[in-house]
């Protein structure tokens, strides 16, 4: 069951990247005008987290699916 839920949970995570990415970039751009930052290197940063988390995903999903402790 567990591990169904945790499946389940996987997927949602994998299907909401695009909103969680949008909603990233809203929030540099807004920090970026409140601030007087330059917008371009707070998008450059969402941008490296956003191209980084495949592969974060990937050596997660081993640790999530086979863990042997069961909270």
């Amino acid at each position: 069951m567990k591990k169904v839920l945790k499946f389940i949970v996987y997927v949602i995570d994998v299907a909401l990247m695009p909103i969680r990415t949008l909603i990233s970039y809203e929030i540099a751009i807004s920090t970026a005008i409140l601030y007087d930052m330059s917008i371009k290197d707070l998008c450059d940063n969402v941008t490296l987290q956003v191209k980084l988390y495949p592969s974060l995903l990937k050596e997660t999903t081993k640790n999530v699916f086979e863990s042997k402790i069961e909270s």
